[in-house]
């Protein structure tokens, strides 16, 4: 009877429940590539084993796509531009990775419409080498041709020709185009230097033109001023790496004069650290609004030296006032903090509309006029003539220096004197001074280099510098986004008259405060051709072109050394080179 009664209650319990559940089924096995994933190892593209082929099309497939991907040679990082051509291996060297041509990748977007259809030998792209232009390999020609059949089209292709590996930029401005306009640019992945390139399929009609004018007889291609007044072939040479304008500011024109939609907004209006800036501090509530005056705070910010501590009123104090950027900063023992009152809109500068000169010299807001009393004993430092012996007893000063505050003192040892005392503490006499700041037009003393003015730099007076916001983490900042920023020189010819090679730097900035200030000062320098100047390669002896006066982080990942990311002294260092180049915080105010 038990037995009957416990058969009977696993009936009941079995027919409750259901069938007994079915024992886990393996993991199901990756399927079968369908892109095939190349390397680069010097100067040939070649495929990853099997394995990883499988590996790295599963992970294609996933949403979102992962960033980096481990496979058997190392990571690849990345990964989720790998379609764009913008993926890397890292092992220990870093190595170009790409998608063999052709490839669709089914990402739900479609191509915005249809290119012609291109069959081999009926176009050909072309790069220009001292004003003449010349065709590329047949091998070359049918892979690009590849590559236009691809979907999404790669912003960037690397190719090989030995002994050297160049990277072709806008591939992807060119499409979205359809063939009407021409942003490419081949540049050599050592040495940096770019040339122009454009494509033509003459049997369909189609001649993609670069934007510039370029003459056979000159090795430098010149920008083409338009009827308002910009040079909107630098745009539309140099715009195709931007497509994505956001908001904020107005679009300049584009190359060619035809105007171009895709280029990059222009700033707005010039950043201030009064009006764009709002600084909190820390309370048992949580993070506040500073309620003080904030007047104080802003001028001891840009004083020099900068103060390390700062009372306001009876009742107020900031600590570690130096370390106000990076959050180091103190109010009577609460952290502060900068916030900026509106996120930073994609946007660029374009020279020369927008250099910025200084005018006339005014020694009044640089100095003073010396009285007797004051230059005895003293000797000026550019022709050591005695400044006692400088007499003005009418009071009369330089027209180059119009000195508002000179003393009008009619005798004794307070009667002004023709010699003037810079506010860096060095002295001079006034037809001295003069010559210097009036007629050789410097900004700088002759002694410490102090900058009295607007410090104007030899770097190329045409050129664009573009910034935009991307996605991502830079290591060892607390951030999960970064600026993206880019300067284009194209070829001319500099204020002595010599000719120069066309270049592209790109870097990274942080998008915190330090990086966020370090940006807006990219700004002024640029304005004020000081962010480079003009120079010899030191890997190609003769090559005269663009070089750095301030560096920039060209990796996103790396060691300082390498010029990429972590390094907590970027701020301290770049802020160093600006400043020696005549660019500090007070130029925000």
């Amino acid at each position: 009877r038990q037995q009957n009664h416990q058969q009977q209650q696993q009936q009941h319990t079995a027919t409750m429940l259901g069938p007994p559940p079915k024992a886990p089924a393996p993991p199901a096995p990756i399927g079968t590539p369908s892109c095939v994933f190349e390397w680069l190892d010097d100067f040939t593209f070649k495929p990853f084993e099997a394995r990883d082929q499988q590996i790295l099309n599963a992970h294609l497939q996933m949403r979102p796509c992962p960033r980096n991907v481990n496979v058997s040679r190392g990571i690849i990082e990345h990964f989720d531009r790998v379609a764009y051509g913008e993926a890397e291996q890292v092992t220990r060297i870093r190595r170009y990775i790409r998608i063999r041509p052709p490839y669709r990748i089914h990402d739900g977007s479609t191509p915005p419409h249809r290119l012609p259809d291109l069959t081999p030998g009926s176009f050909f792209f072309e790069y220009e080498d001292r004003g003449q232009w010349h065709q590329y390999k047949q091998p070359l020609q049918a892979e690009l041709g590849l590559f236009l059949k691809s979907w999404p089209w790669p912003k960037q292709v690397v190719f090989t020709e030995q002994p050297h590996r160049y990277r072709l930029l806008n591939f992807d401005a060119l499409c979205h185009a359809q063939f009407k306009s021409s942003n490419l640019i081949q540049e050599n992945i050592k040495t940096k230097t770019t040339r122009t390139v454009q494509f033509r399929a003459p049997g369909l009609g189609l001649y993609s033109l670069p934007s510039t004018t370029t003459s056979a007889s000159s090795s430098s291609s010149r920008p083409v001023r338009q009827r308002d007044g910009s040079f909107g072939g630098i745009a539309g040479k140099f715009t195709g790496a931007f497509r994505r304008t956001g908001t904020g500011g107005s679009s300049t024109s584009g190359g060619g004069g035809g105007g171009d939609r895709h280029a990059p907004p222009r700033e707005a209006r010039q950043f201030r650290l009064k009006h764009d800036v709002q600084v909190s501090h820390r309370t048992s509530r949580g993070w506040q609004p500073l309620m003080l005056d904030q007047g104080p705070i802003f001028a001891a910010w840009v004083a020099e030296p900068r103060q390390k501590e700062l009372q306001l009123g009876s009742a107020a104090k900031i600590t570690d006032f130096h370390l106000f950027e990076s959050g180091g900063a103190k109010l009577n023992g609460d952290p502060l903090a900068i916030s900026f009152v509106q996120p930073l809109a994609p946007g660029s500068i374009q020279l020369p509309q927008d250099l910025e000169v200084e005018g006339e010299f005014d020694a009044a807001r640089f100095g003073k006029y010396m009285t007797e009393a004051e230059a005895r004993g003293k000797d000026c430092i550019i022709c050591t003539e005695a400044l006692s012996a400088q007499r003005d007893p009418r009071g009369l000063c330089s027209s180059s220096l119009r000195p508002s505050n000179a003393m009008e003192v009619d005798e004794g040892d307070g009667a002004p004197t023709k010699a003037f005392e810079l506010w860096c503490g060095h002295s001079f006499c006034v037809p001295c001074l003069s010559t210097w700041f009036g007629e050789q037009h410097k900004v700088k003393c002759p002694v410490c280099s102090k900058a009295f003015g607007v410090v104007t730099g030899n770097q190329p007076r045409e050129g664009i510098f573009f910034w935009t916001e991307e996605s991502g983490a830079l290591p060892g900042r607390n951030c999960s986004t970064y600026f993206r920023i880019e300067f284009r020189f194209p070829d001319g010819v500099d204020d002595e008259g010599k000719s120069y090679h066309s270049r592209i730097v790109w870097g990274y900035l942080p998008n915190d405060v330090e990086g966020r200030l370090l940006l807006e000062l990219f700004k002024v320098a640029f304005k004020r051709r000081v962010m480079f100047g003009l120079g010899d390669s030191m890997t190609r002896p003769g090559h005269y072109f663009p070089t750095y006066n301030v560096h920039i982080k060209t990796k996103r990942e790396g060691s300082a050394e390498e010029h990429g990311y972590p390094d907590p002294k970027l701020f301290e260092n770049t802020l160093g080179e600006l400043e020696r180049n005549g660019v500090t915080i007070k130029d925000l105010r």
